[in-house]
């Protein structure tokens, strides 16, 4: 996905922390905005802003996962997301949602 790069700058003005010390979390987030905004790009690209971008990331988790998972691309790039929902993995699931979540509240 070319668009990575405009992405973690979008993460990195969200969370500026980010820039000196980036960690698990903040690298899944981002991965998860990867997705969303890619999703949004290919399938509604009507619908590719941010402000959609941010309505679906507040949307429930398991719901979103299924979306994303439609799309071949957006499948792969969530697939350790995926995998810890199909999992159960409330722990590292909210780890990585509240992440992108808290970013796109400020």
């Amino acid at each position: 996905m070319p668009e990575r790069c405009k992405i973690q700058t979008i993460m990195y003005n969200l969370k500026p922390e980010a820039i000196k010390k980036s960690d698990f979390w903040v690298d899944s987030a981002q991965t998860y905005l990867t997705a969303l905004i890619w999703f949004l790009r290919e399938e509604y690209p009507q619908y590719c802003t941010l402000p959609h971008v941010m309505a679906l990331a507040f949307q429930p988790t398991a719901d979103v996962v299924a979306l994303l998972s439609t799309n071949p691309e957006t499948r792969g790039t969530i697939a350790s997301l995926r995998e810890s929902v199909q999992r159960k993995a409330e722990g590292q699931t909210a780890g990585v949602v509240s992440t992108l979540q808290t970013a796109l509240r400020r």
